[in-house]
């Protein structure tokens, strides 16, 4: 495989899949470690894991990712799935999941987005 190929691949963009059970949640604060702390769209919050196939997905404050709950375990933690871009968050809007991201948007980021509710 040439280098080129590996640039293209490298700036495609991935999809969003979500299965029962994720959640959207918005970062609140890095704990340290590979732990962060995010509010979720169950209005819960959780002290995430970043799993260690994850790591290289760097996150910081304020993000939007979704996170999949440790059900049956401990409800209070989950392990990140993906980060959400910018252009994630608009398409997902318009689909099914807006009433659940709209739940973890401050209003800051609303208005980055431009979303009217």
């Amino acid at each position: 495989m040439s280098k080129l190929s590996k640039k293209r691949k490298k700036h495609e963009e991935k999809t969003i899949t979500l299965e029962d059970g994720d959640l959207f949640g918005l970062i609140l604060r890095m704990l340290g470690g590979s732990w962060i702390e995010v509010y979720c769209s169950d209005e819960k919050v959780r002290k995430v894991r970043i799993p260690r196939s994850k790591r290289r997905v760097r996150v910081k404050e304020n993000d939007v990712i979704i996170v999949r709950p440790w059900y049956g375990i401990d409800e209070n933690r989950a392990d990140l799935k993906d980060k959400l871009t910018p252009r994630h968050i608009k398409n997902l809007l318009q689909t099914e999941h807006r009433d659940a991201i709209l739940k973890v948007l401050t209003d800051e980021l609303k208005e980055l987005y431009g979303i009217e509710e």
